[in-house]
């Protein structure tokens, strides 16, 4: 018997969901179970319990239940952070089952499930729900292993008898005899912790036999039952095809699958009734949300589920899911959750006549909008036919019928888009006005010229439009020649589809366009059907216009519009056909068979098309699903020479360009301490996927990145030559020549899985707000300022908590890879130089900002207009007299809310005298934008700029609610966005459509706006950008979800462009500056594991998605000590006056001695127990010369 005493806080949550804090418990545990639970200690209660062990929490810690891991893919641990540019069934096909069929290998399953169970205790699960693969001696070795480390477990044979091409199944027979086998062999482990589960994998992997008879198995042994259920859109699908017009919960239950003891991962698309059917069996549902975002699956409304009176756990659903922490889970689940709220979530789930204040209140909205009285609520207006290239003629030739006013003004008109001058004047117009006037989505014809059409597809992805956008067709002669050969409109035809699909924006599609039956010959409109068909497109045309066009169609076919149109194969759901006014009966019926919509004429305003016209129009309402998502490439970029385009720094960083500064990072996925282990050989684009998606700081060694059309570049083999912080050369495969010729003071020769990056930009982050780190997320933002963030900062007139916060916050961010940093000080001048100094003594390349307030406040938290400017002016002075050319004050306003016209104005006269970089906050919330706008009469935009406070050195966070003409003048002034997904999930902002932004021309960075954003890493900003992209796509937003090579850009070189120092840093071109990161997906205390050889690319992905600070094992910023080594290029006299007599000015700071010397001991004391190879081991050859060239080694 053992007997254990826990004292101390403790926190858990009752049956009724509610969380229940106790500052004071006494917990009495006998043998591993809860005797009692005393509120506040009795001392007389533990000593009469005679326990074993009395653990007293020490202030600070606290104690809460173990975690319980519900749907975790033990087998999938190899190939976490891979293949996340895939759907779930792809991915299956590409990445799971061929990683699963290694595990025949039973050493193999014995080396990564030793790694998964010490893994996942590791992280806090005490409770797992495994699925294991289809081999029954790899099912047993992980139920040995969990019993082995003491992890609670239930795990599971995984049944597949749907025969496969790779063999990956097994039959009926087997399947049940393996399965018993499994489950006997459990049993004999004799652990009562380690139950077995029983595992079909899916109705689409196993046949009604098997699951019935598992079922019976289950029932026989009382066992639990786990699977996979309405994961995917296609899965549904396919179910319905596979098991006829039936739902996957219909097809469990026939099967008995479902009953108390059953959990179901995903549960996205359950419908109605099968909600019904769950919640009388008591079958849970299991929440994945990383991988339904990873695999872009879909978001789960759990709200929905709770509802409907469904249990829902949580899984990590490894490898789908990038982490094997249900902590890291915890924090996705509030990000969805979030992420619903802000978009509106695709389903109405009530609409009552008449207002119910009690469901209102039972609803627990977390916003009410209630119309004022005129106010009403209608759907967008579908504008289904109208011609973009006829506007200038709008209100002309209206005293002529149908052909007479074609021949007059239309083909004329038209033939002017030859000139793509006049094409891009009038499709800018055209848009807007659509727009303008509510139509959000349009069917438009353009003109026979190919050219002008892409500019009018380009025009509606630019504004945001939903659009078809069509390509007419002519190819019958005209005497003014405006026709087409056959052969050049199928041609071209062709060519304009393909550059609409590379615009890459979803709700921009291509529409075939056959002008009208009199205008084409049958054999056009039959290749034209051809093409529909071979890219599923829709179709639009004109019918039955006028009595004449009836006439001559008949007399040119022999026979109706709608029969010829349906001979050539143009009917079909997906076709749409203008007017239809003198349609026959049969033709009807045609069109009826067909599918095909007849939709009204109009003006560009809807609007005025209703009023004009005694009939509703029935056009389709027509959406694109085609999201082609980017894959860890695109996000890779946008962190490296993205970032540096955002920030309009590209001149400075971002790629590797002779004259920039070098910001790197080396990457190692072997480093020392890291959690990724290489079990075979990967591919360098294997290791950037799997760096991205699974690394951490520990694998940051050095550093790489992208180049200037960002397209992230992968090199396995490069030389990088640096001079004083200066990249001199980069040289694709290593030439030893050229090496030796160099005369290096030192050579950095990674190791295998180890590479290097850019370092990482951070665009903005609140220095003052560390201590608040993950408090009062809660609120929304106006009401988290007052209660948090406001008091915090007045605590910053005390110097010595800003030297103590600020100490931490420069070491913290350069420790997760930031080289470069937009600091947001404070209102308090001395602490803001505090901070510029602590970036100065640590080498962290940095814009510190003072900040300006004059708006008067009740907390006396402000300054009058002319002390903001004098505090500003002595800031900027004192941070130039710290002399460090990395270290540079930039102007900043707080935000327009907060600051008068007068003082916004100065700040821009003074930024322009001293030629500063500026930032502010802009349209982070709605609320904000309708204050500003009550304030000033105006957009937050157009406020700043005409303060002058809009240049190209100008960054502005968050940027959520633009209206178009804001976005034109932040092009126009070249200002940067920086994006920072996760404060504005965290305080329920918004979610920034940063595809808008790119396609207005507008550079965008990234930010982790600490304390709004729970986390002062990059690299977890990263995955909030992959997140909050997928997250707009899957609600239906108009949206194509980025990849982690778009966040790597602007993790980077987008970061550098937004603050204008791409030609120092961002990337590894030549003549920039060396701040870089080296990755190591092997570094000590790594959470990821190399279990297979993996690309630099996968590396990369991995390191994104899965990866954290343990992965960065080396920060360069253009030099790593200051001070130490430097200045021997000067002689005796110049030497001491440039470097050693102000430096030992700065010991009248006590604080700075007692720091530095502590260092120094503790370097000298080192090498006492070291040799001279040890210590050129342990510091690298560069640092050792330098140590030793400063007195702070022995010679021998």
């Amino acid at each position: 018997m053992v007997r254990q005493v826990f004292t101390g806080s403790m926190i858990h949550a009752d049956e009724n969901g509610e969380v229940i804090f106790k500052e004071s418990v006494t917990i009495l545990v006998e043998d591993g179970k809860i005797i009692d639970v005393t509120e506040n200690p009795d001392q007389q209660k533990i000593d009469d319990f005679h326990a074993d062990e009395v653990n007293n929490l020490s202030p600070g810690q606290f104690i809460v239940p173990g975690f319980i891991d519900c749907h975790i893919h033990a087998v999938q641990f190899p190939n976490l952070g891979l293949g996340y540019d895939k759907t779930v069934l792809d991915w299956l096909e590409a990445y799971t089952f061929p990683l699963e069929r290694q595990f025949i290998d039973q050493q193999f399953a014995e080396k990564v499930f030793d790694i998964v169970v010490k893994r996942s205790l590791q992280t806090g699960t005490t409770t797992a729900c495994y699925f294991s693969c289809l081999y029954t001696e790899a099912s047993v070795i992980l139920a040995e292993k969990c019993s082995q480390f003491g992890q609670r477990a239930f795990v599971g044979k995984v049944n597949m008898n749907v025969p496969r091409d790779d063999g990956y199944y097994e039959s009926t027979d087997k399947s049940i005899e393996s399965t018993l086998a499994f489950i006997k062999a459990v049993e004999q482990i004799g652990n009562p912790i380690i139950r077995p589960i029983i595992t079909p994998r899916h109705a689409l992997k196993c046949d009604m036999e098997l699951m019935q008879e598992l079922a019976k198995i289950a029932k026989e042994k009382d066992l639990h039952i786990q699977s996979h259920i309405a994961e995917d859109r296609d899965e549904k699908e396919i179910v319905k095809e596979v098991y006829g017009d039936t739902t996957c919960t219909a097809v469990y239950d026939s099967a008995g699958l479902l009953t108390n003891k059953t959990i179901l991962a995903h549960g996205i698309y359950l419908e109605d009734s099968e909600l019904n059917t769950l919640a009388k069996r008591g079958t849970a549902i299991i929440h994945c949300p990383s991988s339904n975002i990873n695999l872009k699956s879909g978001l789960c409304d759990v709200r929905r589920l709770n509802a409907n009176n469904i249990d829902v756990g949580l899984g990590t659903d490894v490898s789908g899911g990038a982490s094997y922490s249900i902590l890291d889970e915890m924090g996705l689940v509030l990000h969805v959750s979030n992420s619903l709220f802000l978009t509106g979530h695709d389903n109405i789930i009530d609409v009552t006549e008449n207002p119910d204040q009690e469901k209102i209140d039972d609803f627990h909205a977390d916003e009410v909008n209630n119309l004022s009285p005129g106010q009403f609520i209608v759907p967008g207006f579908i504008d289904g036919h109208i011609h973009a290239v006829q506007f200038p003629n709008l209100g002309l030739g209206y005293d002529k019928t149908l052909f007479d006013w074609l021949e007059a003004y239309t083909f004329p008109l038209e033939k002017q888009y030859t000139d793509q001058q006049f094409a891009e004047k009038v499709f800018d117009i055209v848009v807007r006005r659509g727009l303008q006037t509510g139509t959000t989505t349009a069917s438009y014809f353009s003109c026979l010229y190919t050219e002008a059409c892409v500019i009018l597809a380009e025009k509606c992805s630019q504004f945001g439009q939903r659009a078809f956008v069509g390509k007419p067709n002519i190819d019958v002669p005209r005497d003014n020649g405006y026709y087409e050969s056959t052969e050049k409109s199928i041609e071209t035809t062709k060519a304009f589809i393909k550059a609409v699909e590379e615009i890459g924006n979803p709700l921009v599609r291509p529409i075939i366009t056959p002008r009208q039956a009199l205008k084409c010959t049958i054999e056009l409109m039959q290749e034209l059907a051809k093409i529909a068909k071979e890219k599923d497109l829709h179709i639009q045309s004109h019918v039955n216009e006028t009595k004449d066009e009836v006439e001559r169609v008949k007399e040119e076919f022999g026979d109706t519009c709608t029969a010829v149109y349906d001979s050539a194969g143009l009917l079909t759901n997906k076709t749409i056909l203008a007017h239809g006014i003198y349609l026959e009966d049969s033709e009807l019926n045609t069109l009826a068979k067909r599918g095909t919509d007849v939709s009204a004429g109009s003006s560009y305003s809807i609007l005025d098309e209703m009023r004009s016209v005694l009939h509703v129009s029935n056009s389709l309402f027509l959406t694109g699903h085609d999201n082609v998502p980017f894959d860890y490439k695109d996000a890779f970029f946008m962190a490296t020479l993205g970032g540096a385009k955002a920030l309009t720094i590209e001149d400075k960083v971002g790629n590797f360009m002779a004259g920039k500064e070098f910001d790197a990072l080396v990457i190692d996925l072997n480093a020392e301490n890291n959690l990724l282990d290489n079990f075979t050989d990967y591919t360098l684009e294997e290791n950037l996927q799997r760096f991205i998606y699974s690394g951490d700081d520990r694998n940051i060694v050095s550093v790489y990145v992208k180049d200037q059309n960002e397209e992230v570049v992968f090199k396995e083999s490069v030389t990088i030559f640096v001079e004083d912080g200066q990249i001199v050369d980069v040289t694709e495969n290593s030439n030893q020549q050229k090496i030796d010729d160099f005369h290096a003071d030192e050579v950095n020769n990674l190791s295998p899985g180890q590479f290097i990056i850019p370092g990482f930009i951070d665009g903005h982050i609140h220095a003052v707000q560390f201590p608040n780190i993950g408090l009062g997320l809660g609120k929304t933002l106006f009401d988290w300022l007052e209660a948090s963030t406001f008091p915090l900062e007045k605590q910053y007139i005390d110097q010595r908590f800003a030297e103590k916060v600020f100490d931490i916050v420069v070491r913290r961010c350069i420790q997760t890879g930031t080289t470069t940093a937009c600091y947001f000080a404070g209102l308090y001048t001395e602490a803001s130089v505090i901070l510029a100094k602590k970036c100065s003594q640590f080498g962290q390349r940095a814009f510190v900002g003072k900040v300006n307030i004059n708006t008067p406040r009740d907390d006396g938290y402000y300054e009058s207009t002319e002390k903001s400017i004098e505090t500003t002016k002595t800031f900027i002075k004192a941070v130039e007299e710290i002399g460090n050319p990395l270290v540079r004050p930039i102007i900043t306003p707080c935000q327009a809310l907060k600051c008068d016209m007068e003082l916004m104005q100065e700040l821009a006269k003074i930024a322009k005298e001293k030629d500063l970089h500026i930032q502010s906050h802009i349209n982070e919330t709605k609320d904000e934008v309708e204050r500003v706008k009550k304030e000033f009469g105006d957009t937050c935009t157009a406020v700043y700029d005409s303060a002058g406070l809009l240049t190209n050195k100008t960054i502005l966070a968050h940027g959520i609610f633009f209206k178009d003409n804001e976005l034109n003048t932040l092009a126009k002034r070249g200002t940067g966005i920086i994006h920072c997904p996760s404060s504005n999930i965290n305080l329920k902002s918004g979610l920034c459509d940063v595809r808008r932004l790119k396609a207005n021309n507008i550079n965008v960075g990234l930010g982790t706006d600490v304390s709004a954003g729970s986390t002062y890493s990059i690299l977890n900003e990263m995955e909030s950008v992959l997140q909050v992209s997928t997250s707009l796509s899957l609600m239906g937003h108009d949206n194509v979800p980025f990849d982690y090579k778009d966040a790597f850009f602007m993790a980077t070189l987008g970061g550098a462009k937004a603050l204008s120092i791409e030609d120092k840093v961002g990337n590894f071109m030549p003549g920039k500056e060396f701040d870089a990161l080296v990755i190591d997906l092997n570094a000590e205390n790594s959470l990821l594991d190399n279990f297979t050889d993996y690309t630099l690319e996968e590396n990369l992905q991995r390191f994104i998605y899965s990866g954290n600070d343990h992965n960065i094992v080396s920060v360069y910023v253009k030099v790593q000590f200051p001070n130490l080594g430097l200045g021997f290029d000067k002689t005796l006299l110049d030497w001491l006056e440039t470097y050693t007599f102000p430096l030992e000015r700065q010991y009248t700071d006590q604080e700075f001695a007692e720091k530095v010397f502590e260092v120094v001991v503790s370097l000298i004391a080192e090498t006492k127990k070291s040799d001279i190879k040890a210590m050129k081991e342990k510091f690298g050859e560069l640092t050792y010369t330098k140590l030793l060239t400063a007195g702070l080694l022995p010679t021998r």
